[in-house]
């Protein structure tokens, strides 16, 4: 990829581009090409760290002076889009589900800031018996996973309330950073900034999880399977729950999220028009407030 670049905290994926901070400037990797197609300048107080994107493809940057920008790289149109956070703000994340950015700072008993996108001024703040974190990450049922490097070194899991003890991740880390979840294959990799290094742990096996609740969903996947321009996504309940569906191409990208609402119990088809996407291999999400469960489709033309 992109060579010539110094200083580079965060990074991130949107629409086939990997968009990294370095210092005071956001650039962005065409990834077809691997050349550097995106440069803009933003007047950090300090530099640029953490990177994530909304659903409507607006970037929100960290200023580790305590600032987020929100970018639009279409229009190039940038403004501060919330300030006044503690020194050393370090990553952000954006909690599709909720709305919301997850943002850590790198202090001693650093809470977890959830900001409302829809409004700005909407800041809960979840105190920690932590801190020093450096990365953060969600998985699809909502559980939050920390990095924290200061002495000793931890990566922890939130339960989606934040409000409980966090439970650790095994492993051998050395300053954790950055956290990037994997939803196709439940892999959290977790980059070490001590030892240039990143483990990738699959939380399936690393730690001990709950049986997922399976009897109320009975998710069929896509008929028909290959697609050609649309399909129906079949699914059963035996009990009405709220139903978020996503689509991940194969690079994790999330490229649509066309149904999220309650419904009854029963059998349900939903017809999904997939001609604006490219031919190729997509995963399947369907998830609930306590299941998740992903099958893959293949689109051909």
């Amino acid at each position: 990829l992109a060579t010539n670049m110094t200083e580079c905290l965060g990074m991130h994926l949107l629409n086939n581009m990997l968009y990294v901070s370095c210092n005071r400037y956001v650039k962005g990797i065409d990834l077809d090409t691997g050349t550097l197609t995106f440069t803009q300048f933003l007047p950090a107080t300090n530099w640029l760290d953490g990177i994530t994107s909304d659903s409507e493809g607006n970037l929100y940057v960290v200023d580790t002076s305590g600032k987020i920008f929100k970018l639009n790289p279409t229009m190039r149109d940038y403004h501060v889009f919330v300030s006044g956070l503690p020194n050393n703000t370090q990553d952000v994340f954006f909690d599709e589900p909720n709305n919301r950015l997850l943002v850590v700072a790198w202090q001693w008993h650093s809470s977890i800031y959830a900001i409302n996108v829809a409004d700005s001024s909407d800041i809960t703040t979840f105190p920690t018996s932590t801190g020093y974190f450096d990365g953060i990450a969600t998985d699809p049922l909502g559980n939050v996973y920390v990095s924290s490097h200061y002495g000793a070194d931890f990566v922890y899991k939130y339960d989606t309330t934040l409000t409980n003890p966090p439970e650790q991740i095994p492993g051998n880390f050395n300053e954790p950073a950055g956290l990037i979840y994997n939803a196709i294959d439940d892999i959290l990799a977790v980059p070490n900034f001590g030892g240039n290094t990143v483990d990738f742990i699959d939380l399936s096996t690393s730690i001990d999880h709950p049986e997922k609740p399976r009897e109320n969903i009975d998710f069929q996947g896509s008929f028909p399977n290959p697609v050609h321009s649309s399909c129906n996504i079949q699914f059963s309940l035996k009990h009405n729950a709220n139903i978020h569906l996503t689509l991940h191409n194969i690079k994790g990208e999330l490229v649509n999220s066309p149904i999220k609402r309650a419904f009854e119990s029963g059998s349900h088809s939903i017809n999904w028009d997939t001609r604006a996407l490219k031919p190729g291999i997509y995963f399947c999400t369907i998830r609930s407030e306590d299941f998740s469960e992903t099958k893959k489709l293949t689109l051909i033309r």
